[in-house]
């Protein structure tokens, strides 16, 4: 789509998508400043579009094999459950929230319309952006956040790009890759923004008395401050988005010129009744709001109680900590100290050992000389009495040879054999000279 006068730059949209969201709208009798409030069946609608509209987007836009392609039209917030049937495909969708009230006074400018009919837009197409396709991902991007080339918002465009824009098959695809992506589809974006800021400062009117632009804030605080890594609408989200579609209603017939019961008496009356239910929920919110910045305040006292708790018992932990080092620390040297006695009572052991060892050798020595002494000493004794024997036999002979003197003599004498012829040499006592004893 080439530039124009509020966009030199460009719009950077498909031709062929918006010929085909505007005959989807037109199919059923609505325009883009004139929206649905209830989505009609897909059926009904794609009955009504001409086969060679749908050809030509399909031909520009091919799903199949490696192609990457990213488009940018504000009715996709209406018609994305029509694309996805004629693509037969999921996509993955990044939603712009705006500050309600700039957004107003951006469209009166740029195309003359009221500030009621304005803000009842963007609540319809906000509405069915973000609450009327909860099946679908939406990553949710805050305005002002890309425009100003926030961090966050680039960070939050990047992880969604990476989980639901990168085909299975390119999953290992780098992190410059995805960067690039990432860089791609900001410049994408920001180009069809930029024109908007000179619209900003309408953003501090505030209208106190105007329900609608109240319901409208109040989505859109919602909408902005959901969790980055939540994809999908929260409790919160789909009540004021409720609430504020009940307050289009009752407006419609004023600023959309279209009759409050062409859009279903039966549907309206649910929505009547949806409304009631609503109100009273917004009551239990409001309750439980109270309840819960009680419970907030409380928590935050137990959380500065526990972070002192916590405090002092790191305190406790580090000087534990200290003194298990410092028994560990002595553990260590007792164990060193019982290892080096340990290796001194094994030598003492084995020194005792020998010591053992020696002495049963000189007890078996002195056994073995035991031994030798006892038979020297029976030896002895059996000499003894040899001797004894001995001296017994030899006094003994000296008391025969005595006898044997006496009883010679007596026989000498009673022969009367002289003296002389007795002690003469001529007589021999056993051949041999007697002794002058003899």
């Amino acid at each position: 789509m080439p530039g124009a006068s509020d966009n030199p730059e460009g719009f950077y949209e498909s031709i062929e998508l918006f010929n085909l969201n505007n005959s989807l709208l037109e199919s059923v009798g609505h325009r883009w400043d004139s929206p649905w409030i209830v989505t009609p069946r897909v059926e009904h609608v794609m009955g009504r579009i001409e086969q060679k509209t749908i050809d030509t987007f399909l031909g520009s836009h091919p799903i199949s094999g490696d192609n990457t392609w990213i488009d940018k039209d504000p009715n996709l917030c209406l018609t994305i459950d029509f694309i996805n049937r004629i693509l037969n495909v999921t996509l993955p969708s990044l939603g712009i929230i705006r500050n309600p009230l700039a957004a107003a006074h951006s469209l009166r400018q740029r195309n003359g319309l009221s500030l009621e009919h304005a803000l009842g837009m963007w609540i319809i197409y906000n509405y069915h952006a973000f609450i009327g396709n909860a099946s679908l991902p939406v990553a949710i991007l805050s305005f002002e956040n890309l425009i100003s080339g926030s961090l966050d918002a680039a960070e939050k465009l990047a992880r969604f790009t990476q989980a639901y824009c990168i085909k299975s098959n390119q999953k290992t695809e780098d992190k410059m890759k995805v960067d690039t992506r990432t860089q791609v589809v900001m410049k994408t974006l920001k180009a069809r923004t930029k024109t908007h800021l000179v619209h900003q400062d309408g953003a501090s009117e505030v209208w106190s008395d105007n329900e609608l632009a109240m319901r409208a804030l109040d989505l859109w605080n919602a909408i902005k401050n959901t969790s980055q890594s939540s994809y999908y609408p929260t409790a919160e989200i789909q009540t004021k988005g409720a609430l504020a579609m009940c307050a289009v209603i009752k407006c419609s017939s004023r600023i959309l010129q279209v009759p409050f019961y062409s859009f279903n008496l039966e549907l309206a009356k649910r929505l009547e009744v949806s409304h009631g239910e609503s109100r009273r929920l917004e009551t239990s919110i409001n309750e439980s709001s109270i309840q819960w910045e009680a419970d907030r305040d409380r928590m935050t006292s137990e959380v500065i109680g526990l972070k002192q708790n916590i405090q002092t018992l790191r305190a406790e932990y580090s000087y534990a900590q200290g003194q298990l080092t410092e028994s560990v620390d002595i553990i260590r040297r007792l164990q060193e100290e019982l290892l080096e006695h340990g290796i001194q009572k094994q030598s003492l052991r084995q020194r005792l050992a020998d010591e053992v060892a020696q002495r049963q050798e000189v007890a078996n020595l002195l056994t073995k000389k035991g031994i030798e002494m006892q038979l020297i000493s029976n030896k002895l004794d059996w000499n003894r009495k040899a001797l004894k024997m001995m001296r017994i036999i030899l006094a003994k002979s000296e008391k025969t040879t005595k006898d044997l003197q006496l009883l010679f003599a007596r026989t000498f004498q009673e022969r009367a054999m002289p003296r002389k012829l007795l002690m003469s040499d001529s007589v021999f006592v056993n051949g041999n000279k007697p002794s002058a004893r003899s």
